[in-house]
């Protein structure tokens, strides 16, 4: 790459950066460097292999521009009636101190509504639950977010919790909840009980089977439930109201998506789908490129 073509690609990169779309952090991650390496790059003193380094940058960028351009989504969350009820939930448990239960099956957009209930309110803790999480390491996790070391033993780690919390008026939610073992979801009623907080354990219908136990024997934590949601698939109104937000001079095509899916997250896929279609055949929405699209498409 010639110098004027470094120099103008490395000013593309401190522009980004200028506008905080992206960090020096994560133009390491996207390097598969450190950041040091990248901020060496950035003022043009990396004595390494430059080259390699531009060309995954030049990469990158054109991606991200191919993205936004085909990007035409609204900048809004969608606020179907099952977010709305969600973030009521949520905010009535936060409210009253609850321990309450939000389930559904995978893309309806459970993760979507608590993500943006704790990005509105500063003392939510919201911690997102992998397959891999231990009792330990959960408590550790919490532990850390809400400002303790992580350190200790789970009789540590719970008292210090309960210390901490009480009194706080916060909301714990706990989204993929039916990843936890069973002696955390013990954990959590025993923090809930102790410390006054709202809990929202969310998760897919796994989760009510988790709390109930097999044999009925964990009504101790089940007796705690105040609330229970079971998330619904989209309304014909929730199918309208996100089509013509991406399609707005569609007149009716909300039907044809709606005949395929009622889904969020399979919707939102299959909206790409006739955005991709309809973009690389110069032709506007119609039902034929919903039904080309579904075939696809894992809906």
């Amino acid at each position: 790459m010639k110098k004027e073509e470094t120099e103008i690609l490395r000013a593309k990169v401190k522009t980004l950066i200028q506008q905080k779309l992206i960090t020096v952090k994560q133009l390491g991650t996207i390097l598969g460097k450190s950041s040091a390496t990248a901020s060496l790059w950035l003022k043009g003193d990396y004595s390494g292999d430059n080259h390699s380094l531009e060309l995954i940058i030049s990469d990158w960028l054109e991606r991200k521009y191919e993205e936004e351009q085909n990007d035409q989504a609204p900048t809004s969350i969608l606020q179907t009636a099952a977010f709305d009820y969600i973030t009521n939930n949520i905010k009535e448990a936060h409210l009253r101190g609850d321990f309450r239960v939000v389930y559904g099956e995978a893309g309806v957009g459970k993760t979507e509504a608590c993500r943006f209930y704790a990005s509105q309110i500063p003392n939510v803790i919201l911690v997102e639950v992998r397959t891999s999480f231990t009792t330990l390491f959960f408590m550790q996790l919490l532990h850390k977010m809400v400002g303790l070391s992580g350190i200790g033993s789970l009789p540590e780690l719970n008292w210090e919790l309960e210390q901490k919390l009480k009194g706080s008026k916060r909301l714990l939610i706990v989204d993929e909840a039916e990843y936890l073992p069973r002696r955390a979801l013990d954990l959590l009623r025993n923090l809930h009980d102790h410390t006054g907080i709202g809990v929202v354990l969310v998760g897919m219908p796994q989760l009510m089977l988790n709390l109930r136990g097999k044999r009925q024997d964990f009504r101790q934590l089940y007796s705690r439930i105040s609330t229970v949601y079971n998330v619904k698939e989209c309304a014909d109104e929730d199918v309208k109201m996100v089509i013509s937000s991406f399609f707005p001079d569609s007149n009716g095509l909300w039907k044809a998506f709606a005949g395929e899916t009622r889904n969020m997250r399979s919707l939102m896929k299959l909206i790409q789908g006739v955005k991709y279609l309809s973009k690389i055949n110069n032709l506007p929405p119609s039902k034929e490129l919903v039904y080309t699209a579904v075939q696809t498409i894992i809906l």
